[in-house]
């Protein structure tokens, strides 16, 4: 199987990155801008492009947990399986696309801003990232602390 790692995910981590961990599962490529998904039977990515309906995918891998943004009718009626993050990751607070919002307003409103995820990888508007076994550390100096969580998992349910 030709699994492509849609550029998209540069938003959450660098694609190279990802390629390197999961290059041992056989044909992964990340997809540069100017091939066509229709090369992949699977892909994994950050965002849903219309695309992904007419590329013959067998199935689609979406690095968060939320799918919302996935047209599910049209991804079942054309064949492609959909899966999510959901509930890989453990415990964790994030800089999931809300908590990069949350990080973008609050560093323009001059606040000292830091996260915490699994990649320590830099974030925009972000001084420091720390990983989630260091999530005390993370809080102990901190005026603020600003939750984001849209699943389950996230909550703590």
């Amino acid at each position: 199987m030709d699994v492509g790692i849609h550029r998209s995910v540069r938003r959450v981590f660098p694609p190279d990155h990802l390629h390197e961990l999961i290059s041992d599962l056989g044909s992964v490529a990340v997809v540069p801008d100017d091939r066509p998904v229709e090369d992949c039977d699977a892909l994994v990515t950050f965002d849903y492009g219309p695309a992904f309906l007419d590329a013959d995918l067998d199935w689609v891998h979406s690095i968060q947990a939320g799918v919302d943004r996935f047209p599910f009718e049209d991804l079942s009626r054309h064949g492609v399986r959909l899966s999510n993050s959901t509930g890989i990751h453990g415990d964790a607070v994030g800089l999931g696309t809300l908590g990069q919002g949350v990080a973008s307003r609050a560093d323009c409103l001059g606040m000292h801003v830091t996260g915490v995820r699994r990649t320590p990888t830099p974030v925009d508007h972000v001084e420091r990232v720390y990983m989630p076994a260091d999530l005390t550390d993370a809080v102990a100096e901190a005026r603020f602390v600003v939750l984001t969580a849209r699943s389950p998992t996230t909550r703590g349910d």
